[in-house]
């Protein structure tokens, strides 16, 4: 009961700095104005250039049981009529430990009837790159930071997805989705490695294998 309760504050707490994100980011998907983009920059009167949500709350006399560090949305945006997938997206924490860097490429041809997959995958990326932001800053249990020593390279397949830091970022996202979709965790999981498919390139065993790690890791970790 007491990690579903941590979950659910926790939840709760960065829900609306999410949801900001992900609307900042349909908006411009919305426009088609392809090239680069700098979020909250671009889109405030004066300009930011971190989105800060305690700040925010702070001006607004609203209190919050969970701190946000000040990060910024640095966004890739691009068309390709050529390709079979309907969109690609990618996203990561860059190495300055404050940046997260989204990549969009849709093809126009299908727009919008991809739209509802897509919204689901910016809230997965945003919510799965804000945990490693809290990893970060050391805002998460040490087993959970990730330690690269000089000269370490990434593991590469089902393993990357097995990765200590990556699995409690994992579930972020697919609980975001679970939650906006109002579908069950293992639909989530499921549907999310079949939708990305050509972005995880496993085999279907190690999908499956995966599908099952993380529906038992979310069982775990959450008791539910």
């Amino acid at each position: 009961m007491m990690k579903e309760t941590k979950m659910i504050n926790e939840s709760k707490s960065i829900d609306e700095p999410i949801r900001r994100i992900v609307r900042d980011i349909v908006n411009i998907v919305k426009t088609k104005e392809y090239g680069n983009h700098y979020l909250p920059e671009e889109i405030t009167q004066t300009n930011d250039l971190e989105y800060d949500f305690d700040n925010d709350f702070k001006k607004l006399n609203l209190s919050r049981s969970y701190d946000i560090p000040p990060f910024s949305i640095d966004l890739s945006y691009d068309a390709n009529v050529t390709m079979d997938e309907p969109y690609m997206i990618n996203g990561a924490l860059l190495s300055d430990g404050d940046t997260i860097a989204v990549a969009i490429v849709i093809n126009p041809n299908k727009y919008p009837s991809f739209m509802y997959d897509l919204v689901a995958d910016i809230n997965d990326i945003i919510a799965h790159e804000i945990e490693h932001i809290f990893q970060e800053n050391y805002m998460r249990p040490e087993e959970e930071i990730q330690q690269l020593e000089t000269g370490d390279e990434s593991p590469d397949g089902k393993e990357y997805y097995m990765q200590a830091h990556e699995i409690p970022a994992e579930l972020k996202g697919i609980i975001r989705v679970a939650k906006l979709r109002r579908q069950s965790i293992n639909q989530v999981i499921s549907d999310w490695f079949k939708r990305s498919k050509y972005a995880h390139q496993l085999s279907d065993e190690d999908t499956n294998e995966l599908i099952t790690f993380l529906s038992n890791e979310y069982k775990n970790r959450y008791g539910i």
